[in-house]
C-alpha cells in the first residue's frame, strides 16, 4: 500500500487554471426589432360628418341628415370609422321627427280651430 500512496504523492495535484473556473460569457439578448411608424390613416367622412353634427346643431336637421349619410358611406368605403355618420343619421332623423311634430300639430290646430265655429 505505501507503493499506492508514493504513487499519488508522486502525481502532481491538479491545478485549476482560470479559464475553467470561469463560467463562460452569456450571450447577449436579441435587440428588438424597431417597428416602421405608422401613419394613421385619414378618415375621408370626418370633416362631412363635423359638418353635418354642426348643421344638426344649428337646427338644419334635414342637411345633416344628408351629410350624415355622407360621411357614413365614405367613411365605410374606407374602412374607418363611421361613428360620426352614425350620430349624424340617428339626430337628423330624431330631428326630422320633431319637426314634422311641431308642424303637424300647428297645422292640426289650424285644422281644428277652423272648423269649429
Amino acid at each position: 500500500m505505501s507503493q499506492e500512496t508514493d504513487k499519488t504523492k508522486d502525481k502532481p495535484e491538479a491545478k485549476h487554471d482560470k479559464a475553467s473556473t470561469q463560467t463562460p460569457p452569456q450571450p447577449t439578448p436579441p435587440q428588438p426589432v424597431a417597428q416602421p411608424a405608422t401613419v394613421p390613416t385619414q378618415n375621408p367622412g370626418e370633416t362631412t360628418g363635423i359638418i353635418g353634427i354642426v348643421s344638426n346643431f344649428l337646427g338644419l336637421g334635414l342637411v345633416g341628415l344628408i351629410l350624415g349619410i355622407v360621411s357614413f358611406n365614405q367613411s365605410k368605403k374606407a374602412g374607418a370609422s363611421t361613428v360620426l355618420g352614425i350620430i349624424n343619421i340617428v339626430w337628423g332623423v330624431v330631428s326630422m321627427l320633431i319637426v314634422i311634430s311641431i308642424i303637424g300639430f300647428f297645422f292640426l290646430i289650424a285644422i281644428l280651430s277652423a272648423t269649429s265655429y
